[in-house]
Order: C-alpha cells, then sequence, then structure tokens
C-alpha cells in the first residue's frame, strides 16, 4: 500500500497527468494531448521509469516493476468505460507478455478475451454435459518389457470444437478454480476403470492420476481419495498420485502433510515432471515419495554423452540413492530406451510404448501383447540325461 502511494506521488510530480488509484495494485492514468502512439509510448516509458526508481521503506530500498496497457481515444473507446476495459486487456497482455512491459490495445486482445470467456463458460458446462473423457498411457518396466502401469490422461471432447488438447484448457481451469471440481471427476473415473479392471485375465492394474497445486494444497485431496477408494471397493496400491514442483512449492508443509496421509492410506505418489523446477534436488530430499518422473524435455535428447543424457544419468543416480523409483517420460526411440535401460531407470513411457488410449482400447491392447508374449516365449526342451 505504501509503495503504491509513492507511486501515485511519484506520477503525479512527473506530469500534469490525472492518476488514480483502482485497486491495491491497479493505477489509471488519463493523460490529455496524447497526439500519437509515440506519445502514448513515450508517456509509458517515463511511468516505467518512475515506478523502477528504488523506494525508502522503513530504513531499506525496493525495486518494482509495472505492466501498463494503452487505450486510445477515440481509436480504443469513445466513453471511459470502454477506454478501461480496453486499458486493462492491454495491461493483461503486458502481464502475460513477461511483465515490466507495456502494450498498446488491439482488436484482437478483444477477440482473444472472448475466445476465453466462451471456453470458461463452456468449460463449466462441460462436466455436468460429460464432455470429459479419460485415455490411459502404458508404462513398461525395462526389465521385463510387460506393462506395470497407466497414466490417465483428462481429454476434451468439444461438441463443436471437437477433442481439445489439454494445453488449451488445463491452464484455464487452473486460473479459474474449476480444475478442483475437475480433478475429482478424473480420481473418480480412475477409481471406476479401477473397479472394472479384470485382474484374472489381464493382469494387475495401477493407475497414476495427475493432480493441480490447488487440489494439494487445499488439503482435502487425502480425504476426497480415500474416499473414493472405500466407495469403488479398490486397492490403494493400485492408484498413484502424481504431483509437480509447483504443488509443493507454494506452501510446502501443508503439501507435505498431504503426500504423508496419502502414503499412509497406501496409495504411492511420484514427482511429476522432474528436472524442470528450481529447486529440483531439494525437494526430492524434502518430500516423501515412491517415484520420480523425468521430464520428456530431458529424454528427448538423450544418449551417451550428450547434456541432457549427463542430466538423466544424474537424476537416475539421485533417486537410486534416496530408493526411489524411476520413470522416464515421452520415450520415442528404441535408442533412447536402450540408453535408459543402461543407466538403471525402472520405467519408460512414450510413444515408443503406446500412445494414450480410451479403456476398452487399453484391454485390446493389452490382451494382443500377451498373445505376442506367449508365441514369442522360450520353450522348454526336454534332453534325456544319462545317469
Amino acid at each position: 500500500r505504501n509503495a503504491g502511494r509513492l507511486a501515485i506521488g511519484t506520477l503525479a510530480a512527473l506530469a500534469s497527468e490525472t492518476v488514480a488509484a483502482f485497486s491495491r495494485n491497479l493505477h489509471v492514468v488519463l493523460a490529455d494531448g496524447i497526439s500519437s502512439v509515440a506519445d502514448a509510448v513515450q508517456l509509458a516509458e517515463r511511468i516505467k521509469t518512475a515506478i523502477g526508481a528504488p523506494l525508502a521503506l522503513n530504513g531499506r530500498s525496493f525495486t518494482t516493476g509495472v505492466s501498463i496497457g494503452i487505450a486510445r481515444f477515440p481509436e480504443d473507446g469513445r466513453d471511459t468505460s470502454t477506454l478501461l476495459k480496453n486499458a486493462d486487456m492491454a495491461m493483461y497482455a503486458a502481464k502475460a507478455g513477461g511483465r515490466n512491459i507495456m502494450r498498446l490495445f488491439t482488436s484482437d486482445m478483444a477477440h482473444a478475451v472472448e475466445r476465453r470467456l466462451d471456453m470458461e463458460l463452456a468449460l463449466r458446462h462441460a462436466l455436468e454435459r460429460n464432455e470429459f473423457t479419460l485415455v490411459y498411457q502404458p508404462k513398461l518396466a525395462l526389465a521385463t518389457g510387460r506393462m506395470c502401469g497407466v497414466e490417465a490422461l483428462v481429454r476434451w471432447n468439444h461438441p463443436e470444437q471437437g477433442v481439445i488438447p489439454p494445453g488449451d484448457f488445463i491452464p484455464l481451469a487452473e486460473e479459474t478454480g474449476f480444475i478442483e471440481p475437475l480433478g475429482k471427476w478424473v480420481l473418480e473415473e480412475a477409481c471406476r476403470a479401477l473397479a472394472s479392471w479384470d485382474a484374472d485375465s489381464l493382469g494387475p492394474l495401477t493407475i497414476a492420476v495427475n493432480v493441480a497445486a490447488a487440489q494439494v494444497n487445499r488439503g482435502d485431496l487425502a480425504a476426497v481419495v480415500d474416499r473414493l477408494v472405500r466407495q469403488y471397493h479398490v486397492d490403494p496400491g493400485c492408484l498413484e498420485i502424481e504431483v509437480t514442483e509447483t504443488a509443493v512449492i507454494a506452501d510446502h508443509a501443508r503439501a507435505q502433510a498431504t503426500l504423508n496421509r496419502l502414503r499412509s492410506l497406501g496409495i504411492a505418489v511420484a514427482l511429476d515432471d522432474f528436472g524442470t523446477g528450481y529447486s529440483s534436488l531439494i525437494y526430492l530430499r524434502r518430500l516423501d515419495i515412491d517415484t520420480v518422473k523425468i521430464d520428456r524435455s530431458f529424454v528427448q535428447q538423450a544418449c551417451e554423452g550428450s547434456r541432457d543424457g549427463e542430466i538423466v544419468q544424474m537424476i537416475v543416480q539421485a533417486a537410486r540413492t534416496l530408493k526411489l523409483m524411476v520413470v522416464a517420460e515421452g520415450v520415442e526411440t528404441a535408442e533412447q530406451a536402450t540408453f535408459l535401460r543402461k543407466l538403471g531407470c525402472d520405467m519408460i513411457q512414450g510413444y515408443l510404448v503406446a500412445r494414450p488410449m480410451p479403456l476398452e482400447q487399453l484391454k485390446v491392447w493389452l490382451l494382443d501383447r500377451q498373445r505376442s508374449e506367449r508365441r514369442h516365449s522360450p520353450r522348454l526342451t526336454l534332453v534325456p540325461v544319462d545317469r
């Protein structure tokens, strides 16, 4: 708050423009006499310089940045509300572009916001309209060559746009808070799949489910999982929860308590996308987990003598020291699999093994593999031996 008051004071002294505080971290500058884009940009630069100057508070020096959105009259609006709305859009575009920069409003921003609002509305209705489905990507044990589990991945079958990639709707679900009901639905579908699995003919199945930071830090994730496991009479050992580093950084104590509770229920915990965070080795040591999943960005270029290969080797060795299982994601070639096997990696996941598929297709895929293994398994030959 003090920084905001100092900022307004600095800006007011900077020029004769009207400066107003709209909220704790949002300020509006109404500038008259702006005749060109260059004038607006020049004013924005002066604001950035003023805001970026060190601030002395309680004997300490602080610096801050500012994201600026610019809307012009009459090109971008002929009334106050339209100008403010469009300047706000431009400001959020500046934040999305990396912060501490400026953006001029364009009509594309309005279209992007409209598309976002449409998707947000459709996303909220998609759950009640049964538009989400789960697909399952197998994981292979390198020691045996057999499937040792699957990862459940959510897909959105939009009635008009078709299948929408998770990268397009998961971030929006996280931003809007919709990730929590969606995450619960995914967990329930996974438990339902486990309950319907015919282990006698297909063999055992373990399903890994990704959970978002909001689910981990809310505190009731373990209770939700416990209820679902009991409701569907599922063996807790057949369920694995995957968390990312971002899910445990914000509130480490609460996240650790949640993971401890999950493991006390007999549910395995995996650290997903390992290697992409800022403090991976620190959290690898601190977290009570069972498995480490090496991010695909390292696996795809990993080979003997390469820098990524050395990073993968380091991760495998660290996991071995801590007695953790290791899964490599994004494996697409036999060369990658061979390299990972030499390092002592336990499991692989990727297109080399199989693409994500619906549950019924997974059953067919697994039966085909079983038949193939029986056909190519070595036969026992009896050789008479003289006594």
